[in-house]
Order: structure tokens, then C-alpha cells, then sequence
């Protein structure tokens, strides 16, 4: 298996908006902004067709993967996540079209989101159980993720997400292991802590500790053990800190490279 780290929201510093419709009372747009689990966006009453929609401006922004969390679709609501340079999408660059959310899969020992289901989104598309070192990237201005869930709606009446969470993604070359997991009660709650496993190049483990460094500017990541399955995978991913970092030396040859074994420690953020 291996993990995708997304890290470096670029949603969190921006407008959003809602096409076609306006979000619940007291359930506002800035609370898929805020990365908590617990406070959510609805959308408007018996409206199951809308979307999330974001103008980066001149500068434009590099979307190279998609996590929505908390979201209460069924089996046969899809997503569709969308990338262009005009507002109106009328011939998008990039567009994944409708993905349904009816794909199960599972890995042992691995845990699913709590408060709802999660949709990751990786622009690469690795379908293989062996690894991919980065995912591709598209550069555009407007950002769109429409949520459908017409045939099957919710019973209270609302479509809602907790986390909208655009930016870049770190996929280890030589796959992740996840190599414990606990679930400890803290201040009331459960609070999961994941302990990854990773060989990598010195590069990569480059990359990644200055990834770890840098949290403090950062804020979270969302982590996703995965096994390639399929682009969009709805099974497990976690809103979270890293608070451990470890190198050494790995015991792996490689003529090309200087392998690194390096282990994390993620730590559930605050919902």
C-alpha cells in the first residue's frame, strides 16, 4: 500500500462561494474553511444538485488533489471536481465528471472517516499498487466541486461537507506501511494516532521533513492510506497534525539511490 499526504490548504485564504443555491442559516460557507470536522456547510433545503466555487485570481492556483470530508452523499450521489480559466465552465480544462461514491474498498487495519464519508481526488489517476513519487498538477483560475445526490437524498433535507481542502500532494516512491494505530479519549472524545512507515529517497525525505517543519505555518494535512485503486477513493483519510518525525539510514540497496527509512507519527486534529 502507500499513503497521500495533501498538505498546503489553498482554500482556506479565499472567497467561496455556492453555485446554485445558498447555504442553511447558522451552516455558512467558512466552515468547510476552518478544518474542523464538526462544523459544517449545508446547503439549501431540498437542493441536491450545488457546488463549491472559488476564484483565485490573476496569479491562478496548481490543483494537484481534491479532499472533501464529512460529506452525508449516499451510495449513488457523485462528485464532480472542475478547473478552468473562465467562470463559467462552459468547456472546463479539467474535469473529472460525475464520480459516483458507490466504489467500497478496504485495507486491514485501516479506519474510516468519522462524521461522514470522504472523497479524495487525486489528478494523477494511479491505478497500481506500486507506487507513484508525484502527483501531476493543473494551473487554472476557477476551481469547482459539484455535489449531486438527487435519486437519494438526505433525510433532513440538506446536502453538507465539514472540509473543502484544495493543494498539493507528497506520495512516497517506494509505498507507506501503516504500522500502528490508536484510538485514546481526550477531553470526551476519541482521538486516533497513526504511526506511518515510509522508505524514501533522500530527496523525498528532503521534501518531507521540510513538510513537517513547515506545519506550523501550515496548519493540517489530510492522510490517506491508499492502494491505488482507482483515482477518487471514499474509504478512510484523516484530518490531522504530524508530531514525529524519525530518519535513519535504510536497510534497502539501491545502486541509484541512498534510501532513507523514515517513520511519523499523525495525530487526529481537533474537530
Amino acid at each position: 500500500m502507500s499513503i497521500a499526504i495533501i498538505y498546503g490548504d489553498l482554500v482556506a485564504a479565499e472567497t467561496l462561494t455556492m453555485d446554485g443555491g445558498t447555504p442553511q442559516s447558522g451552516f455558512p460557507l467558512t466552515n468547510v474553511q476552518d478544518g474542523r470536522l464538526f462544523t459544517q456547510c449545508r446547503g439549501p433545503a431540498a437542493d441536491y444538485d450545488w457546488s463549491f466555487q472559488i476564484d483565485f485570481g490573476a496569479s491562478d492556483a496548481t490543483l494537484s488533489a481534491v479532499a472533501l470530508l464529512g460529506l452525508n452523499l449516499s451510495d449513488d450521489g457523485t462528485v464532480r471536481i472542475l478547473f478552468d480559466d473562465d467562470a463559467a465552465f462552459t468547456s472546463p480544462i479539467f474535469d473529472t465528471g460525475n464520480m459516483a461514491l458507490n466504489t467500497t474498498w478496504a485495507i486491514p487495519g485501516a479506519w474510516e472517516a468519522r462524521e461522514g464519508r470522504p472523497f479524495i481526488y487525486l489528478t494523477n489517476d494511479p491505478r497500481s499498487d506500486s507506487s507513484e513519487a508525484a502527483a501531476a498538477s493543473w494551473t487554472e483560475r476557477y476551481f469547482r466541486a459539484q455535489l449531486v445526490n438527487t435519486t437519494n437524498p438526505p433525510a433532513d433535507g440538506h446536502l453538507r461537507a465539514a472540509v473543502l481542502w484544495v493543494g498539493p500532494v507528497f506520495i512516497p516512491t517506494y509505498g507507506a506501511s501503516v504500522i500502528a494505530h490508536i484510538d485514546e479519549i481526550t477531553d470526551g472524545r476519541v482521538v486516533r494516532t497513526v504511526t506511518v512507515e515510509m522508505t524514501l529517497t533522500q530527496q523525498e525525505e528532503g521534501e518531507l521533513r521540510n513538510l513537517h517543519r513547515g506545519l506550523a505555518k501550515m496548519g493540517r494535512v489530510v492522510l490517506q492510506p491508499r492502494t491505488f485503486q482507482a483515482a477518487s477513493e471514499i474509504g478512510e483519510a484523516m484530518l490531522c497534525t504530524i508530531t514525529d518525525f524519525r530518519s535513519s539510514s535504510s536497510g534497502i540497496r539501491d545502486p541509484l539511490e541512498r534510501l532513507r527509512s523514515v517513520s511519523m507519527k499523525f495525530v487526529e486534529a481537533p474537530y
